[in-house]
């Protein structure tokens, strides 16, 4: 049986504290181990994303009314979606496109693992950016580095691992070549800077 689970989890040892909580989600199905209650080690340092340069072409939005809470301020899961926003970008700056792909059931990779990290409030109206810095695939897995920035000083960072299944039986598949070599190039760029 698949756990899904939404929990809080701690920032250890930085320099830095986060103005909000961070979310953790997690779903077993896409995972080798049982499930518990430990957390897997597959975010990147937060350290590492709050000053790893760009890759690619980033999302530019604005915070819309609907983003925000009670509070005034982005609603903790709206960062997942900006994340997806900014990887669908940067796949189509790349030359793959996420709807292609998915229309043609050419590949898939669901989120089996995700974590986000406010640094700074996001309010209504403010104009950002949310950008892939960190990439790093390991067979069927890919991890994904993201930051958001407000007025250049970065406000939400955070981590998606996702696994590439084949969609007739939704078991883990290798991504295709041409992808795999993607985001290969990707990760020796940001390895590089």
């Amino acid at each position: 049986m698949a756990s899904h689970r939404l929990a809080p989890a701690l920032l250890l040892g930085l320099d830095w504290e986060p103005f909000c909580s961070i979310a953790l989600v997690e779903n077993d199905l896409l995972t080798d181990r049982a499930p518990s209650d430990a957390r897997p080690s597959a975010g990147f340092a937060h350290s590492e994303l709050v000053s790893a340069a760009k890759l690619g072409a980033p999302l530019l939005h604005r915070v819309r009314f609907q983003d925000v809470d009670a509070a005034g301020i982005v609603f903790y899961p709206r960062l997942f979606e900006y994340f997806h926003d900014a990887f669908v970008v940067f796949l189509r700056a790349g030359g793959h496109s996420l709807e292609r792909a998915l229309a043609a059931r050419a590949w898939a990779a669901p989120i089996g693992w995700a974590e986000a990290h406010f640094l700074l409030p996001l309010r209504f109206g403010d104009e950002i950016e949310t950008a892939v810095v960190r990439v790093d695939l390991e067979g069927a897995v890919l991890r994904l580095g993201f930051r958001t920035t407000l007025a250049g000083k970065p406000a939400a960072v955070g981590t998606t691992q996702a696994v590439f299944v084949d969609l007739a039986t939704f078991q883990r598949a290798e991504p295709p070549l041409d992808l795999a070599a993607f985001f290969t190039q990707a990760a020796g760029e940001a390895a590089a800077r």
